[in-house]
């Protein structure tokens, strides 16, 4: 009896999914990017069905701010943008998929995205201590 009460509990256990983190893209979700050119970024976040769609978009521009830092640049610009909000066979599958692809920019423009910015918003809103060094 006690076997079936212990794998019942495992069973619970392995059941739950969480809300998908600002994390490196797993079987759970989070992001990935991808360098087109020297100064092009195909950056795509995924999430799942215990988090809002709205967030695939969030961690997308978040890890586009990271980039921007990372690599020296002082602003970018959204080339393209797509949204999936797709269902698979169980209601669990369930992912807001986003596809940004960005240029980035060495000068500041007031017309693009601050990477700055981004994180500092970003940061307050999700809980995050993503730093911008340039």
């Amino acid at each position: 009896m006690k076997k079936i009460a212990v794998l019942a509990g495992v069973l619970m256990l392995g059941g739950c999914v969480s809300s998908t983190q600002y994390t490196p893209e797993s079987k759970r979700g989070g992001y990935s990017d991808v360098q087109i050119s020297p100064d092009v970024y195909e950056v795509r976040a995924v999430v799942n069905h215990k988090t809002e769609p709205q967030i695939a978009r969030d961690y997308a521009l978040i890890r586009t701010a990271e980039l921007a830092c990372k690599n020296g640049y002082s602003s970018f610009e959204l080339l393209d943008e797509s949204f999936t909000n797709s269902t698979g066979k169980r209601a669990y599958q369930h992912l807001g998929i986003s596809m940004l692809r960005v240029k980035m920019h060495k000068p500041s423009d007031d017309k693009y995205y601050d990477p700055k910015t981004i994180l500092l918003q970003m940061n307050s809103r999700y809980d995050l201590s993503i730093d911008c060094q340039d």
